[in-house]
């Protein structure tokens, strides 16, 4: 894995297209480049519809990992090395039917399933090398029916998977509840059903995430994931998935920017770890001088997960409408599944995930989970850097870029139209900190001299 500290923000476009090979089938220019084993998952083939039990529906997909790879990646069954595959269902909703703008939620997931033995097909790549099928020769592709994904037993929690080194509990816990349910996607009816005019106008995406040791060893954990869109058919009580379109190898986060202008998307790299990605919008499509704000922070592969997300905004800013939701955990896991309590205090928007003991079991985001927070605010946007504290450590993530309301006068931290001794009283408090509060008058990620010089320079000034 990559672990130069990486903030990149970027256009949907181009951050999609530097994740994604062409649709479904990777240019063959890419196969045989990078050195040693490199899996890709080239194509999400099937949807099985497992059914519905009290108002939740299950799934499973059919992922076609392709080794693009220089060497052969491993397959061995009932061992510590082989791939495994985790399963996310993510939908785009407009903010009113019709609405140009809307957020981007992961509505459903499932538990990790473990590959047991690999095929050698040719559907990345032209010329596989095949294998015995205890490992993924060079340039081959093993297609894996979508039922044999959602079977239980080979099913294993996330929390057994180390989604930066690949490592893995090699005889894994099973899942329990429902038998109709367990391990699989699960995803609420409510959240599916086309009679609801908010979901009928709605996009789904369909998305898995492939982990494997050697890939991971061989820092190629970061082209792992690959999105297809779906359709939802709404009979009655039960809502069947079908995929529509080609597979697009990114991450469904990039679907919210195909949808609406705007999203800014920041790649954050962890050195020693694993990769977020963070996106924003804000929109005022009601016109009444109220702006809402949409963020998604996705954990793509960190094992520190994070769980509080701040986002700058004045004390004396009309913030309403704090919201947050995350996808629950289910089947067994050891996460917490409380929803994140929000606030705004302290020159800033902040959610937190609810703390329980022990602490590593909280429900914070953790590797292929993605949480949405918005509100709503009297200020227009503007870009600012800030950072995420991780959970594990609780150190933090280098600076990137989001979407926050903006603030006319930086040195006025708590916006009540002069720069005096209450903004002075605010900076002394947070000074030393890389807490992203308006405190930071600079902006550069830390609360020190040079934010206090700042304040001097404007001291007894009014905002105009």
């Amino acid at each position: 894995m990559n672990t130069r500290p990486i903030a990149t923000a970027l256009a949907a476009a181009a951050l999609t297209a530097a994740f994604m090979h062409s649709p479904q089938q990777t240019n063959a220019a890419d196969c045989g480049v990078v050195a040693g084993p490199d899996i890709i998952v080239g194509d999400i083939a099937a949807i099985r519809n497992w059914g519905a039990d009290s108002g939740t529906s299950a799934y499973s997909y059919g992922p076609t990992l392709c080794n693009i790879g220089t060497a052969q990646a491993v397959f061995q069954a009932n061992s510590t090395q082989h791939p495994v595959t985790a399963h996310n269902l993510y939908r785009w909703t407009p903010h009113t039917p019709g609405a140009a703008h809307g957020s981007l939620e992961q509505i459903g997931m499932s538990w990790a399933s473990h590959h047991v033995f690999a095929l050698s097909s040719n559907h990345c790549c032209t010329d596989c090398e095949p294998t015995d099928g205890t490992t993924l020769g060079v340039k081959c592709s093993s297609a894996e029916g979508a039922a044999i994904m959602g079977s239980a037993s080979l099913l294993g929690p996330r929390s057994e998977v180390n989604p930066v080194t690949g490592a893995f509990i090699a005889f894994h816990a099973t899942p329990t509840g429902p038998v109709t349910l367990a391990g699989r996607v699960q995803v609420a009816n409510t959240d599916l059903d086309q009679s609801d005019p908010i979901n009928a106008d709605s996009k789904y995406y369909a998305e898995n995430h492939t982990i494997s040791p050697d890939d991971a060893a061989n820092g190629a954990g970061n082209n792992n994931v690959s999105q297809r869109s779906a359709l939802v058919n709404t009979i009655g009580p039960n809502h069947s998935l079908a995929l529509v379109g080609a597979t697009v190898e990114a991450p469904a986060i990039f679907a919210w920017g195909d949808n609406e202008p705007g999203v800014l998307f920041s790649i954050v790299d962890i050195p020693g770890d694993g990769r977020f990605i963070i996106a924003s919008n804000a929109s005022n499509d009601d016109g009444d001088g109220t702006w809402r704000y949409d963020y998604a922070v996705y954990n793509m592969n960190s094992a520190e997960a994070t769980a509080q997300f701040t986002v700058p905004a004045s004390i004396s800013a009309a913030v309403s409408s704090i919201a947050s939701r995350n996808i629950a955990h289910h089947s067994g896991e050891i996460y917490d599944t409380a929803n994140w309590s929000g606030a705004h205090a302290d020159q800033a928007v902040r959610w937190n995930a609810q703390p329980i003991t022990p602490a590593s079991n909280a429900n914070a985001i953790h590797w292929g989970t993605l949480h949405s927070f918005s509100f709503n605010a009297d200020a227009p946007p503007a870009t600012r850097s800030v950072r995420l504290t991780l959970h594990n450590s609780g150190a933090f993530s280098p600076l990137f870029d989001i979407k926050s309301p903006v603030v006319a006068c930086p040195s006025d931290i708590n916006g009540d139209g002069v720069t005096d001794t209450a903004d002075l009283g605010l900076l002394i408090a947070d000074f030393g900190s890389s807490e992203p509060t308006l405190a930071d008058i600079n902006g550069d990620g830390a609360i020190d001299t040079a934010d206090l010089g700042q304040l001097i320079a404007d001291f007894g000034s009014p905002c105009v």
